[in-house]
Order: structure tokens, then sequence, then C-alpha cells
């Protein structure tokens, strides 16, 4: 009953982070990567880093201006 609970616990704190950095614009890049593989096999997956700078430039621009309207 114990090892059901923890194993719980984690796919709850797992949504809560793939909630939690779709609320800034992160997407998962565990899925991003899943994606690339299936998808377009003969390209290689962008690096964390990459990808998350493409998501951040995606969500609040990547000119340096960073304005709300």
């Amino acid at each position: 009953m114990l090892f059901d609970f923890g194993k719980k616990a984690v796919t709850a704190s797992k949504y809560l982070g793939d909630t939690l950095r779709l609320m800034v614009g992160i997407h998962s890049y565990e899925n991003y990567v899943n994606h690339i593989k299936k998808t377009h096999p003969d390209k290689e997956p962008m690096t964390y880093e990459e990808f998350f700078k493409t998501c951040q430039d995606s969500r609040y621009g990547s000119n340096g201006n960073v304005r709300c309207c």
C-alpha cells in the first residue's frame, strides 16, 4: 500500500511539473524528443538548451522586447 502511494506521488509530481512548465511556455523536452524520433527519424533533436531557448523565444519574443501589449 505504501509503495502504491509513492508511485502515485511520483506520477502526480511529474504532471505538476509539466503543468508548471507549460504555464511559462516550456513544453516537455521528453515529448519533443519522442516526437522527433518517431516522425522525423532523419533529424537530430535539439539539445535541451536549444529546446529551452526556442520555447522561451516563442513565448516571449527573441528580440529582447518583452511587452504584454
